[in-house]
């Protein structure tokens, strides 16, 4: 194909139903004058077609248009193949149906990207822009590197897990009330994670959508999770999970954190300037630190729910407030026994408690190189039980 080649008909998508026009082809040159515009769609059924661009990548209109990818080995290719930068990104649907064998997804800045049929090897470095649609019957997707959600628009994350686990995700790009969104199922990261700080509509973790999160992951945009059965697990000694970039991370409405890894120095860390909150609607959001868990706070930890008794405590978990300045508001928590801090660690500037302060297993107030108060307001107390009796009361 070294024409110009227009197709103009628009059919819907090729996973839904067949189209109306269709170009059948063992591979595609499109020259340095050549121009593609598709509005039906391409089909590559060679195990290794090629859609080859040598021109200007400007010269290929998929927007409105399908290419189908039915070759385990087939890819874009060219001098200047489609879809190697965020500025050639692919428009409209790219979909990998191979049905016969492991077939390659070409990593690929796409807008639209679609999978079904046999077993999926996706690599390093796939961008998508819009939407990511994966056929019940696909086989198993084995991701390795780098998948982003880079749209600046409202996206949901498919949920992967088990075999099908994501090796590294990212978050990028949303405008301000366009949040990225998690919802009905689990989401699996083996590697890291990261919601970067250009998500400007932050990600959301709602209706009864879970992200395990099984190595090192961070979040500099904001952060949420919302509603019963939804919850974001650091669950994996491997696991941690940094709240950065004076970003904000909340937990509302039964949305649920829960932090069991015993990774050094802590498995969950707020900086300095970010914000980890629990809200107060319905039953507020909830909290859960296990044993032989810590979680430093430089910056700020809340919980509105009046009773405190939805952040929970194991004896052997420490929660340590770390701000060098002074002033660092230091949370209350309930007398309930499963609600007490287990270990409570003071360090750097002095600590102004927010209310009645329960410990359990211990306090250790640590000087370090700065010597500290801890201030309890007017009509609070601050009280320190044994729970374990190996353990010292109070350390200076």
């Amino acid at each position: 194909m070294n024409a110009r080649i227009i197709i103009t008909t628009l059919v819907a998508l090729v996973l839904l139903q067949s189209a109306e026009v269709l170009v059948q082809a063992q591979d595609c040159n499109n020259s340095s004058c050549g121009k593609i515009v598709n509005g039906g769609t391409i089909r590559f059924t060679r195990k290794t077609a090629q859609f080859r661009n040598e021109g200007s990548t400007s010269n290929v209109n998929n927007d409105s248009g399908t290419i189908e990818f039915r070759g385990t080995n087939a890819a874009f290719s060219g001098a200047n193949p489609l879809g190697a930068q965020a500025v050639s990104r692919i428009g409209g649907y790219v979909i990998w149906t191979a049905t016969d064998s492991n077939q390659i997804v070409q990593p690929r800045y796409y807008t639209n990207l679609g999978v079904s049929g046999s077993n999926k090897f996706i690599g390093d470095s796939v961008f998508v822009s819009k939407s990511y649609l994966v056929a019940l019957s696909t086989g198993r997707r084995n991701y390795s590197g780098l998948f982003c959600y880079d749209g600046t628009g409202v996206q949901s994350i498919v949920p992967e897990h088990g075999l099908n686990a994501y090796d590294k995700l990212e978050l990028q790009h949303s405008l301000a009330n366009q949040t990225k969104a998690l919802l009905a199922d689990t989401a699996t990261v083996r590697g890291t994670f990261l919601n970067n700080a250009n998500n400007i509509g932050g990600f959301d973790v709602r209706s009864k959508g879970v992200l395990n999160l099984r190595s090192l992951s961070r979040s500099n945009a904001t952060l949420g999770v919302h509603g019963d059965s939804s919850a974001i697990l650091v669950t994996d000694n491997n696991a941690q999970l940094i709240i950065g970039d004076s970003s904000t991370m909340s937990a509302d409405n039964g949305g649920r954190v829960d932090v069991n890894s015993t990774f050094k120095p802590a498995a969950f860390i707020i900086n300095f300037g970010s914000t980890f909150s629990i809200g107060t609607v319905a039953t507020g959001g909830q909290y859960h630190l296990f044993a032989n868990s810590a979680m430093n706070v430089e910056g700020l930890y809340t919980n509105s729910f009046t009773a405190l008794t939805n952040a929970y405590y194991e004896c052997s978990s420490t929660v340590r407030y770390i701000a060098t300045v002074n002033g660092q508001n230091l949370q209350a928590s309930a007398n309930a026994q499963p609600n007490r801090y287990g270990i409570l660690e003071t360090i750097g500037g002095s600590k102004l408690a927010n209310g009645n302060v329960n410990i359990k297993c211990g306090l250790w107030v640590n000087p370090g190189t700065h010597p500290h108060t801890i201030t309890m307001p007017r009509n609070t107390a601050m009280a320190i039980y044994n729970d374990n009796p190996e353990l010292t009361p109070v350390r200076y």
